[in-house]
């Protein structure tokens, strides 16, 4: 599952908030996928630029949606995003703010992959 948070989020308190969210315990936070280990729940992070500042994509037997998602982003006190799987729509996401708001967006196509704009019209 792939959630593009809005600011910046460290690694150590992205593993306290996937800890109380999800209760993992053995939990790899890592930027490559050559990283990758057989433990319970691992996050990749890349920083990106635009509206949304880190990219996290978690791999885990654990299954991990849209609440998980919502949740992250309370326990980060920032806005996420996660595509919408209702959609057929690539550009089809949700965004959840820490306030609980919940709602449709897109995103913007952008010719570099670690820039992610909120569409506009």
């Amino acid at each position: 599952m792939d959630a593009f948070f809005e600011r910046r989020v460290g690694h150590d308190e992205l593993r306290a908030a996937l800890s109380a969210v999800l209760g993992a315990t053995e939990i790899d936070i890592i930027d490559d996928y050559g990283d990758l280990r057989p433990v319970e729940l691992t996050a990749l992070v890349w920083p990106t630029h635009g509206d949304f500042l880190t990219h996290v994509r978690l791999e885990s037997a654990r299954a991990v949606g849209p609440a998980e998602i919502r949740a992250l982003g309370a326990a980060l006190d920032t806005t996420a995003i996660t595509p919408d799987d209702a959609s057929s729509n690539p550009y089809a996401y949700r965004r959840f703010t820490p306030a609980g708001d919940d709602d449709a967006v897109a995103i913007q196509a952008v010719d570099d992959e670690d820039v992610i704009r909120l569409y506009r019209p």
